[in-house]
């Protein structure tokens, strides 16, 4: 259930739990895999500094991932009702909010 599969390989021999990809802008390539949650991915935000992102999921979790080390996520946190649906940080950076379908 939520799972991917890596292009190519048999079901069950290559399952990840994959969010999805970072990708470069400029020419479309995938920088890195992101690889935190089961299901599917509905929000990302960028936080103001430009070097941290979060990212909220039908999992009910939302991690928050820093782009100098993609391999996993710096933390991951449990929501409460629902899939998260919305994230949103602060200009100021103090605060960051999520929204849960319920």
């Amino acid at each position: 259930m939520g799972r991917s599969r890596i292009d190519g390989q048999p079901p069950g021999e290559s399952d990840v739990h994959s969010l999805g990809f970072l990708v470069y802008s400029r020419n479309g390539k995938a920088i890195s895999p992101l690889c935190a949650h089961v299901n599917y991915s509905f929000a990302l935000t960028w936080h103001p500094d430009g070097l941290t992102f979060a990212t909220g999921n039908q999992d009910k979790t939302y991690s928050i991932w820093d782009i100098q080390n993609l391999s996993k996520s710096v933390t991951t946190i449990k929501g409460n009702l629902g899939a998260i649906r919305s994230i949103y940080y602060t200009s100021d950076a103090r605060f960051m909010g999520m929204a849960e379908l319920v």
